[in-house]
């Protein structure tokens, strides 16, 4: 079973299970909160953390046993330090079947739940007590009809990487979930993201949908899994969408049908829009990513061809093998009339090496300039060369490769611009660095 599930649970289980063992000396007691320090001492004594109930805890036994807290706060690890806290929890269950070992639950509400996960300079985060289970199979069967988490706001701050995502006004919920099943998950937020180390920040609204989810051991199957999101950068946008289609599992390979992403970005007037769809082949064990029937679709907007966007599409494959640390594209197709092939390589992650070779059979350059755009100058054919040049950089950010760590080269077989045409332009760039060159 996945450990997120087997953790949660568990801990599920176990406090339900206490709760449900003294609820018959609770119930005759007037004050139902009298085994409050019991449960607290408990929690500590098996995960080293401080249990707080600042509120009642209650019992409703119509139409089924419930059990109502209010104001839970949990510390850090071995420390005072709140950790996570929720404001009120409600549990419904069946009685009966704890007697065989089946655990039925109706409802689970968590509302205002906070809670802040931290990983730390050296890599460790601030749960990794609560990750450390063992392999050892649940003791019972459990069946739980509904799952709600109720604005919600959860933050991960980086300290590795310098940065913090957190989320906001999250609800969650669920519905059937079994040992093997997790029927309608349907996951709403809004957040915040900063990267400390480089100044920079972004909002962004999230909305995730799994209709139906089924595993079980070393398999995995789904309907079509959906994530939207909508990003927000100062004056820049991004509107993206992203599904799987029969998603499986055997073993250590996991594959879709069809994997789709539609992105709109909108920056300075300028729209663009890409639509990529390809099966998915990953393999765990060897950390290998295959997109073997890549199709993208391509659309421009600017604000100088505002009702003429600029088209075209591209075909191809995607390969990364994670141990080997390298992702390699090839992709060909055209865009407007120019016939387009790109091929791409990168070694490493951290400070990736490149190498890029792009081959563009013609480019118009009046498809892309404004018509107002200044004529060049008669000039010699070297002066003009280096002008279109610059046209280019300008124009499609060429340039920026310059900057990297990269070998490569774009080759335009015939550039034209106005009355003048040149033939064989060429860029080149390296990187003395770079272990292409070895």
């Amino acid at each position: 079973m996945n450990p997120f599930w087997k953790i949660s649970l568990i801990t599920l289980a176990v406090f339900i299970l206490l709760l449900a063992g003294v609820m018959g000396y609770l119930v005759a007691l007037t004050d139902q909160n009298t085994y409050k320090p019991l449960i607290s001492q408990w929690v500590k004594e098996k995960t080293q953390r401080e249990l707080t109930f600042s509120g009642d805890i209650k019992l409703t036994f119509s139409p089924r046993f419930g059990i109502h807290l209010n104001h839970l706060s949990l510390s850090e690890f071995q420390s005072d330090k709140e950790f996570a806290r929720v404001e009120r929890v409600f549990l419904s269950l069946s009685l009966q079947p704890l007697v065989n070992k089946q655990l039925v639950i109706h409802e689970i509400t968590l509302h205002g739940l906070t809670g802040t996960v931290i990983r730390f300079a050296d890599g460790r985060l601030n749960i990794d007590d609560l990750l450390a289970t063992g392999e050892e199979s649940l003791p019972f069967e459990f069946y739980i009809d509904q799952v709600r988490v109720e604005q919600a706001a959860l933050t991960f701050h980086d300290a590795l990487h310098e940065q913090q995502v957190a989320w906001s006004d999250l609800n969650l919920e669920i519905g059937q979930i079994t040992k093997e099943s997790v029927d309608n998950l349907m996951l709403t937020s809004k957040g915040h993201a900063t990267n400390f180390a480089k100044n920079d920040a972004y909002n962004f609204v999230v909305r995730l949908d799994v209709p139906n989810l089924q595993f079980g051991l070393g398999h995995i199957a789904s309907g079509e899994v959906s994530l939207i999101t909508k990003v927000t950068q100062q004056q820049n946008r991004l509107n993206g969408k992203f599904t799987l289609s029969n998603l499986t599992r055997s073993g250590d390979h996991f594959a879709s049908d069809l994997m789709a992403i539609e992105l709109v970005t909108e920056k300075e007037a300028q729209i663009a829009r890409i639509h990529l769809s390809s099966p998915v082949v990953v393999n765990l064990k060897t950390r290998q990513v295959n997109l073997p029937d890549i199709t993208t679709l391509l659309s421009l907007s600017t604000p100088d061809f505002p009702d003429h966007p600029r088209s075209g599409i591209l075909q191809g494959n995607f390969a990364a093998e994670g141990l080997a640390k390298h992702i390699q594209v090839n992709l060909a197709g055209n865009i407007e009339d120019s016939q387009i092939k790109v091929e791409f390589n990168m070694l490493g992650f951290e400070k990736p090496a490149f190498n890029v070779a792009i081959d563009i059979d013609q480019l118009n350059m009046d498809r892309w300039l404004p018509k107002s755009h200044e004529k060049t100058r008669q000039a010699s054919p070297t002066e003009n060369k280096q002008a279109l040049k610059a046209q280019l950089n300008d124009r499609f950010g060429f340039s920026v490769l310059t900057d990297l760590n990269a070998n490569g080269s774009i080759r335009i077989g015939s550039l034209r611009s106005g009355d003048l045409t040149l033939s064989g332009i060429r860029f080149e760039f390296l990187s003395d660095a770079s272990p292409f060159n070895r």
